[in-house]
């Protein structure tokens, strides 16, 4: 039997001599599948998957060179080592890039591309289990062996469980993957038809008609973007003109909960946060003063974007100090809360607010609810 070295190298490498055959992939797996990427400038990735609505799907190899069709011949992805053409239901030209730009989606991966060598370093699967062993698939020879995550995931550690392992079909003579199981079999991929062909022309992997190049569809998905906005922007224009004007102020009820206290039971003074999902509510009392309410300075990152509205009021033997994100409480809910706070002692009109500043300090408004608003 070969080392797990020379098996994850044919990984690598691709078919040593041309195949082809039908490949048949599933998933019968709850949780979604998740593409992550990053790009520059709108980049778009070119996103490939096995997983069909046409079902089983016709592949032909060459190393790092396939052909990948549907089962009545329908192209559906071309790669010739350098570049990378996929077709799309929903557009009548293939996408053109570079074949470093392929995203694979779900099972099937090691059946349809060769891998970068490079790729093995950040690879999920790269831990061998067990050893190699000699099967037969399709009537051919093929080792098996399993991969697992280099180090236990996040969720197995959580609930104790042990990683899925890959199991993958190699045929011996061809070095081309056959099979590949995750997840106990619950979803993977695997030739339900195998063929060693002759040398094929280049031609067979590329396409000679129009193409979109990655520059057209970065273009095509910036208009795309302009287009939405501006059907949005017509669409809220016409709601404003039959239906509704202006923005719409209304009383929500919400449920803020404590999040966090600070308490001087020595003097009485108190803060209090609470919140509501990413609505704030800041509630602070002092002892009773003729200074004003001093705040401390805002980032300038901050400004703009964390706007607050304050009420200052004063009651028996203390001033207090509500702040509030995104929006302004109307009167019966400050009554409401002042109520709450201090039932017994009607509010008055409070001290002024400042704001340290770099320049000094400046004063800055609040709302002074009086008894009975």
């Amino acid at each position: 039997m070969p080392d797990h070295l020379e098996v994850l190298v044919a990984l690598c490498l691709g078919p040593r001599v041309p195949i082809s055959g039908t490949i048949r992939a599933w998933r019968d797996v709850e949780e979604g599948m998740h593409l992550y990427y990053g790009s520059y400038f709108g980049e778009q990735p070119l996103v490939l998957s096995l997983l069909t609505p046409d079902g089983n799907l016709r592949v032909t190899r060459s190393g790092a060179k396939v052909r990948i069709d549907t089962a009545d011949g329908t192209p559906l992805f071309r790669s010739d080592g350098h570049s990378a053409w996929h077709f799309r239901n929903d557009r009548s030209d293939p996408r053109v890039t570079s074949p470093a730009r392929v995203r694979f989606l779900g099972p099937g991966r090691e059946l349809a591309l060769s891998s970068e060598e490079d790729r093995w370093a950040n690879e999920r699967w790269i831990r061998p289990v067990g050893p190699v062993e000699g099967v037969e698939f399709l009537g051919r020879p093929c080792w098996e062996f399993n991969l697992a995550p280099p180090r236990p995931s996040p969720r197995s550690r959580m609930l104790g469980e042990s990683d899925s392992v890959r199991t993958i079909r190699l045929d011996v003579h061809t070095r081309a993957v056959v099979a590949q199981y995750d997840h106990n079999g619950d979803s993977g991929a695997e030739f339900v038809s195998f063929h060693v062909d002759e040398q094929l022309p280049d031609a067979v992997f590329t396409w000679q008609g129009t193409a979109v190049t990655d520059d057209e569809e970065m273009a095509f998905h910036q208009r795309k973007a302009e287009d939405d906005r501006r059907l949005a922007d017509e669409a809220n224009d016409w709601f404003r003109s039959n239906i509704l004007q202006g923005d719409v102020n209304l009383p929500v009820f919400k449920s803020f909960s404590l999040k966090s206290t600070h308490v001087n039971e020595k003097i009485g003074e108190v803060s209090a946060g609470l919140s509501c999902y990413s609505d704030c509510l800041t509630i602070r009392r002092r002892p009773r003063s003729n200074m004003p309410w001093t705040l401390p300075p805002m980032r300038d990152d901050y400004a703009g974007v964390h706007e607050e509205s304050r009420y200052v009021w004063s009651a028996g033997a203390f001033d207090w100090l509500l702040s509030v994100t995104r929006g302004e409480l109307s009167a019966s809910s400050i009554a409401h809360l002042q109520r709450l706070l201090h039932s017994s002692e009607q509010p008055e009109p409070g001290p002024p607010l400042e704001r340290m500043h770099s320049g000094g300090i400046v004063a800055i408004s609040a709302n002074s609810p009086r008894a009975g608003s």
